[in-house]
């Protein structure tokens, strides 16, 4: 087709109400030679409208494309990471337990000078740790543990729930639980979750002052050497 006829059908076109884009795709001209020849051509108000609404669903569009791309690409980075991790920590050595065990009392432990052994947390997973450093390589029997959960009083009638979670989590008798403590921290609205959380517990181990010097004397020296760092 003839550059003249071209811009003419352009002009035909736009007057039925395409877009730039369309026209341009459709009789294969750049978008910017288009512009400059449809652009004395006026478009009805609903032809008007119907481009807009048209490109809004094409961004619309493009944006749930880009977001399913993205997610692609995550889940690839995460598979990926995970690999490596794997590769990387394919087992932990009785040093690299304690060590991050040490991590985590240095965060979350008692650190006065006196007093017994403390670890404070609400991740399970954290506490199941520090119990199998303190059996493993601090000679700890599981009969010393004595476990007490803090939680808001609106959770007072999930008592039973909440200790009996702990108790099969961290497979310590419910018998060696402390007497759970209830905060009064008035609450301005409804968690939704609510029916999940179980609070924080305080894990104590009885007649541990040696424990306690031992994993001070611990991270002091730990602290000593990333000061040197």
């Amino acid at each position: 087709m003839a550059k003249s006829l071209k811009k003419l059908e352009s002009i035909k076109l736009r007057r039925l109400g395409m877009s730039i884009k369309e026209i341009s795709d459709t009789i294969s001209i750049a978008k910017s030679t288009v512009s400059i020849w449809c652009r004395d051509v006026v478009l009805s108000k609903v032809q008007k409208d119907t481009l807009y609404r048209k490109m809004v669903d094409a961004g619309h569009k493009g944006r749930i494309m880009g977001a399913e791309t993205n997610k692609k690409k995550k889940l690839q980075v995460l598979a990926s990471v995970r690999t490596l991790a794997i590769k990387e920590i394919a087992s932990l050595s009785k040093r690299d337990i304690q060590m991050l065990a040490l991590g985590l009392y240095w965060g979350e432990g008692s650190k006065d000078k006196q007093g017994r052994f403390v670890f404070v947390n609400s991740d399970p997973v954290s506490l199941l740790l520090i119990i199998y450093w303190l059996k493993t390589t601090m000679g700890i029997t599981k009969e010393l543990f004595q476990p007490q959960i803090y939680i808001n009083d609106q959770h007072t009638k999930r008592e039973e729930i909440v200790v009996s979670f702990w108790s099969k989590k961290l497979k310590i008798p419910r018998t060696q639980f402390r007497k759970t403590i209830f905060i009064h921290v008035p609450h301005k609205k409804v968690y939704e979750n609510y029916e999940t959380y179980m609070g924080v517990l305080h894990l104590t181990v009885a007649k541990s002052s040696y424990l306690k010097y031992r994993t001070m004397a611990l991270l002091d020296q730990a602290q000593k050497y990333v000061q040197k760092v």
